[in-house]
């Protein structure tokens, strides 16, 4: 929108400017942009409005057939890299929509800690795929504490933290096999499933939900 409205504001100031924005093939380009948002009524209306700017102050201006074809090349490109992204977007949404149920759901976890004792924690994640919670055994009430997806880089299967790497002298170690880590921005959220299946199917599902959620462009 921003673009748009800059090209309609040279176009309808002084002839120099307006000029070169249609010897640059703005026309183009505006043309390329309505069709790619053609479902946006309003990206389309700011299109119509510049493009009737152009063609009104600009009627004695030749296109320079070259650049044309060049901003058309770059603007199919840009075109396809969009589409490519939508489709990426929607074939991760249907994963995720597999099993977005488990993750509301959520499971009974151990969370690790560098130097308190482990705790059986309820895992799960928002219904709006934005956090995941932790709260106490077959609680149902406020999480004890919570972290935000778009601060997560990482997820790391295995004891690959001091925390999961803890050996108690009184009650059990961590198991490998079952544990992963959840890396964040400022912390790490360490977890132990109860089974390695269980601990591969949440890595794996997180993986695809945080994917999708860059696809989708989630804050």
């Amino acid at each position: 929108m921003q673009a748009i409205g800059t090209i309609d504001v040279l176009c309808m100031s002084d002839a120099e400017h307006r000029d070169i924005c249609v010897n640059e093939g703005a026309e183009e380009c505006v043309k390329v942009v309505m069709d790619t948002y053609e479902s946006d009524l309003e990206i389309v209306d700011a299109c119509k409005s510049t493009l009737l700017s152009i063609r009104v102050n600009a009627k004695n201006v030749t296109v320079r057939r070259e650049s044309t074809i060049q901003i058309k090349k770059k603007m199919s490109v840009g075109k396809k890299r969009l589409s490519s992204m939508i489709n990426e977007a929607d074939e991760l949404k249907a994963k995720v929509d597999l099993f977005r149920h488990k993750l509301l759901a959520g499971n009974m976890m151990t969370k690790h800690h560098k130097s308190n004792n482990p705790r059986k924690r309820h895992i799960v994640i928002t219904s709006d795929l934005r956090m995941i919670g932790w709260k106490e055994a077959a609680s149902k009430g406020a999480f004890k504490g919570t972290l935000q997806l778009n601060e997560v880089t990482a997820i790391e299967a295995g004891a690959v933290t001091k925390s999961l790497r803890r050996r108690y002298f009184m009650g059990t170690n961590p198991k490998p096999d079952c544990c992963f880590a959840i890396h964040a921005r400022t912390r790490t959220l360490d977890l132990e499933c109860g089974t390695q299946a269980q601990r591969d199917e949440w890595v794996e599902m997180l993986n695809v939900l945080l994917k999708y959620r860059k696809a989708a462009n989630m804050n």
